[in-house]
């Protein structure tokens, strides 16, 4: 599903939301920028919808997961 330079990215990014819980709002803004660059989906890197931000997170969590292809 992703090559191994974004799925390095996604573990970094994954790394600073521990339990898919971040810290900052530049960490979230982070992990949804690369959830909507790997699915091709539109969330606002700014979102605080709680089902957004869910789906986001599992998106995530599944690709690491999974590992890189």
């Amino acid at each position: 599903m992703v090559n191994k330079e974004t799925y390095d990215e996604v573990v970094k990014a994954w790394a600073r939301c521990p339990k898919g819980t971040c810290k900052t709002h530049e960490d979230k803004a982070t992990i949804i920028e690369l959830y909507n660059e790997i699915y091709k989906a539109g969330f606002r890197t700014s979102t605080n919808c709680s089902a957004c931000l869910n789906t986001v997170y599992k998106g995530i969590k599944q690709i690491i997961e999974n590992g890189y292809t």
